[in-house]
């Protein structure tokens, strides 16, 4: 699986999770957490776009979608940007570091 982008459909509802982790970690820092819910009527679309970190979807028998992401080493609207949006039961998040290298195996 690719670390661009990631388009999934789940059942009833999704939940999601990406884990950043800084290259450096700054002793002592403390991770923090951004979280976003949308609830949805039928059955959801989530696509999930981002340039680093990790992906988990879990489903569950709720209607609803919950975005979580956790991040150590970044500040975010400075150089981690996520932003997420809901149209109907289709829901999009976008969580982009800035300034960092990486490298990407597969399709993306």
């Amino acid at each position: 699986m690719s670390l661009g982008t990631l388009l999934t459909t789940a059942r009833l509802s999704v939940t999601f999770a990406a884990f950043w982790a800084a290259t450096l970690l700054v002793p002592g820092a403390r991770a923090e957490e951004w979280t976003k819910s949308y609830t949805v009527s039928g059955r959801a679309q989530v696509r999930v776009d981002t340039n680093d970190g990790s992906v988990r979807i879990a489903t569950s028998e709720a209607k609803q979608v919950e975005f979580r992401v956790i991040y150590e080493g970044y500040e975010l609207n400075k150089n981690l940007h996520i932003d997420s949006r809901q149209d109907g039961d289709s829901v999009q998040i976008n969580a982009r570091v800035t300034g960092h290298w990486g490298f990407s195996w597969g399709r993306g």
